[in-house]
């Protein structure tokens, strides 16, 4: 089961996910704002902090 995400919409974190940059946690809302392919596909996202982070896709989950 595939998940949908969207770019420039706000996203729910499925489970926590250290970073670099910080940890978010699960549940936290963040926004998509870019998406790359390849065989290492990563989200830019960023928190209502407005701090960046660069994750998986699969911890995401569409907020309808």
């Amino acid at each position: 089961m595939g998940t949908q995400v969207v770019i420039g919409k706000k996203h729910r974190i499925t489970k926590n996910t250290p970073t670099p940059s910080g940890m978010l946690y699960e549940n936290d809302v963040v926004i998509l704002t870019s998406l790359t392919g390849g065989h290492d596909e990563r989200a830019r996202v960023e928190d209502m902090m407005g701090r960046i982070f660069h994750i998986t896709p699969r911890v995401l989950e569409l907020i309808v």
